[in-house]
This record gives C-alpha cells, structure tokens and sequence, in this order.
C-alpha cells in the first residue's frame, strides 16, 4: 500500500474542502490585529472616560435599610447608590429584575426620555459630526450589534465618516456602548472567524472544532508531504 500517495490525495481533497476557510482564518486574523482595539471600541468617538456627576448625599433620604423593609419579603440580591444623570438613586436588584428607585423620596424612576437620551449622547460625543437621529430599540432581533445588553435601549446616531451609534441606557441615563462602522467590520470578520453566523459569540461550536481539526490536520500532513517534495539533488549547494 503506497501512504504517499493515499496522504497525497487525503492532503489534496481536505485543502480543496477547508482551504477557503483557511484563507478566511488568516484574513480575519490579520485585520483584527491591525486594527487597533480602541478604535473597535470607539474610544477616540466619545468622553468614556468622563466622570459621572458626584452624588450630592444631602438628596439621599432613603437609605438601603428603607429599601430593604419597604421590599420585605423579596428577595434582593444588590443594592447600589449612583448618580443617574445628577440625580442619586439605587439601582435595586431581585432575583427577578432590576428597578431603579429615587434616592430622595423612594419612587421608581421612569425611564429617560427621547430628549434626554440624545442630551446625554451629544454631552459626551467628541467626534467630527453632528446629530442625526434616534430610535427605541426594543427586539433584540433587530440590532446584534448590541446582543447581551439589557432592552428597550435608546441608539442615537450621529452623521460622521463612520456612522456612530451610541447606545444610552433608559434606566442608567448614560451611554452604555457604542458602535461604528469600525466595529461593524470587525464583528463581520469575527462572524467569519469564529464560524458563528447567527449570534456570534460561540466559540466553542460543533462546526468550529470540526473545520479547526481539518484545518490542523491539512496543515500537519502538507508539512509530512515536505519531506517527500525534497531529494538530497536539492541540497547539494549547502555542501559548496
């Protein structure tokens, strides 16, 4: 039984079947290395950096032991003073959501309006263009680029060279993400990359593992195939 040969054919139809893969692999790899992580993130887009308004201690009247009684019976797993837009309040979490509570007099907070979130958006907006427009983001089907954030959220737009999109909590009041062409890029090469072309974000899928192993086992057996593609003819120089 000739191995050569049967390597040499394995070797050739797992190319054929894998290698267009392989180049996607390698595309992928390469532009998400050369574009700088921050610029994904949209660092240089926005304030992330700026500082939440202090809390001003003389609105806080309810304390986390009124929320505690008010809400006996329940079962709260957090409780967290910060200040919402100027405005100190608790987030409070149970074991069956979240509800943002008034610091001052112990009312739930309604969430911002459409006119807030796009206040809040263009405060912290640092870039070449202007405000363009907003929408409520309600079906997590309707945008991925914000998969695994907490909905309804509010995306106001701006009209600059790469069409950035910041992503304002109605509960937070304040940017929690944003996005721009840069990032939309580089979540397509990640789809491309991780083989996840519905939510992208396994990376440990069936498919993956497979074409990872034929793709491991395409490259081994072309390194074995070396050593049969060479005669000592071809290292006669290295005796000159």
């Amino acid at each position: 039984m000739n191995y050569n040969l049967i390597l040499r054919r394995t070797h050739k139809w797992l190319a054929l079947i894998i290698g267009i893969q392989l180049v996607l692999w390698t595309a992928s790899g390469f532009l998400m290395s050369y574009v700088p992580i921050e610029d994904v993130h949209g660092d240089h887009l926005w304030h992330k950096t700026a500082k939440a308004a202090p809390i001003n201690m003389v609105e806080v009247t309810v304390t986390a032991r009124d929320i505690l009684a008010r809400n006996e019976g329940e079962e709260i797993t957090n409780i967290r003073l910060f200040s919402r837009n100027g405005q100190a309040a608790y987030e409070v979490k149970f074991s069956d959501g979240v509800k943002f509570i008034d610091a001052k007099n112990g009312q739930l907070l309604k969430p911002i309006t459409r006119a807030q979130a796009i206040a809040i958006a263009t405060k912290v907006y640092q870039w070449t263009g202007e405000y363009l427009s907003i929408e409520y983001v309600t079906d997590p089907e309707e945008y991925g680029e914000i998969r695994g954030r907490p909905l309804p959220i509010w995306k106001v737009n701006f009209d600059d060279d790469v069409n950035s999109s910041f992503y304002v909590s109605p509960d937070l009041a304040r940017v929690i993400t944003v996005r721009s062409d840069i990032w939309r890029l580089f979540d397509f090469f990640w789809m491309l990359h991780i083989m996840d072309y519905d939510e992208r974000s396994d990376f440990n899928s069936l498919l993956l593992i497979f074409a990872a192993s034929l793709g491991l086992f395409t490259s081994l057996s072309g390194i074995f195939l070396i050593f049969y593609a060479f005669s000592k003819k071809d290292f006669r120089w290295l005796r000159k």
